[in-house]
């Protein structure tokens, strides 16, 4: 009698645990990897670390607009639409207009629609990004003459952890974090 009821709780308790894991749901490759970014740019924050060739970046985000560049040349200010670069210790403010198109189209439904049109998205299976698992998805395009092969990691949430984009023009590996975690970025003053 106290097996059977010790095995029947221990068995309920397994079943909770199982019930409670987040176990994605996949549709398709390609609803995926949609469902990813959307989720992605619905993000209030985040933070990216980018390697390629050796040289590593950091991005911060805080929405709508703003981006904290870490560069090994120094850190740059995107603020709407108009970017702080420090160099040799004086600060420019440069205006750039084209970067509220970019951060709307980058959060626009339309495009969505247009790389369902053009990608076709690969399944690769299970995946790992520092110790959180994930799951891979493959993807290759073309944008004026130069070709990639990029590879989606997804993981809770369907949110992106890694991408990793091969070239003939080189690699980058972008790993994303601290999704929606507070970020002040104010330019210098």
């Amino acid at each position: 009698m106290k097996t059977s009821i010790t095995r029947r709780f221990f068995c309920a308790l397994a079943a909770l645990a199982v019930g409670a894991l987040p176990l994605p749901i996949r549709a398709d490759p390609t609803s995926d990897v949609l469902a990813a970014g959307k989720n992605f740019a619905a993000l209030k924050s985040w933070h990216a670390e980018e390697s390629s060739e050796g040289h590593a970046i950091g991005v911060d985000f805080s929405a709508p607009d703003r981006f904290r560049i870490q560069t090994p040349a120094g850190t740059q200010y995107v603020i709407g639409s108009e970017m702080y670069v420090t160099v040799a210790g004086h600060t420019m403010k440069l205006a750039i207009p084209q970067v509220a198109s970019m951060i709307a189209q980058f959060r626009s439904p339309g495009q969505a629609a247009t790389f369902a049109k053009t990608h076709a998205v690969k399944d690769l299976g299970n995946s790992s990004v520092g110790g959180v698992a994930t799951h891979a998805y493959g993807f290759d395009d073309t944008t004026e003459g130069i070709t990639t092969h990029n590879v989606l990691d997804v993981g809770p949430k369907a949110l992106p952890y890694r991408m990793t984009v091969a070239s003939n023009r080189g690699n980058a590996v972008i790993t994303y974090s601290k999704f929606n975690v507070p970020v002040t970025i104010e330019p210098p003053a």
